[in-house]
């Protein structure tokens, strides 16, 4: 899917995103802007890099990087600082992606993966998945071995997979 074909999608979709991304993604975040329509349903993208910068979004600090629980909060962090507030679309899901992908001279075995979640306030909208209505969708990938930047593909491909469908299950 090319990016305009995705920006289309998206915009169709009746959803509005804001996404907070760090340690994988950040290029398919960046990708939005390559071509025109992303602000039919993109309202804020964060790359909360350092470990101070994630712990604001989290709202915690301590946690580890790259698990479901940080990408969680990421989801409901993002969310809670576009949509808490009255006035604002009812409609807006919180991204949260952190991830580990390869890094030059790191140890044998060390373990390339990426976590993403999904928030939707209950109160307003669920995801419905097979096991019932839910408030948070999560989903991992282990990138296969290779570069930095092949790696960095594959969680860029991941991340607009999973707007996607976060933002169809919401609409069943």
């Amino acid at each position: 899917m090319t990016q305009i074909e995705l920006n289309t999608a998206l915009a169709a979709c009746g959803s509005r995103f804001s996404l907070a991304v760090t340690g994988a993604g950040a290029t398919g975040a960046a990708a939005f802007f390559s071509e025109a329509g992303s602000s039919a349903f993109l309202d804020d993208v964060q790359l909360p890099w350092s470990q101070y910068a994630s712990t604001r979004v989290c709202g915690q600090s301590g946690l580890k990087a790259v698990c479901e629980d940080t990408a969680k909060r990421l989801a409901r962090g993002i969310w809670a600082e576009n949509y808490s507030r009255k006035g604002l679309p009812e409609n807006g899901l919180g991204i949260g992606m952190t991830g580990k992908l390869a890094v030059p001279g790191e140890r044998i075995g060390r373990e390339h993966e990426v976590w993403i979640a999904a928030f939707s306030y209950p109160e307003q909208r669920l995801f419905k998945t097979s096991v019932g209505e839910v408030s948070y969708l999560t989903q991992r990938m282990v990138p296969t071995q290779g570069t930095r930047h092949e790696q960095e593909v594959q969680a860029s491909q991941f991340l607009h997979q999973f707007m996607l469908m976060a933002a169809e299950s919401i609409r069943r």
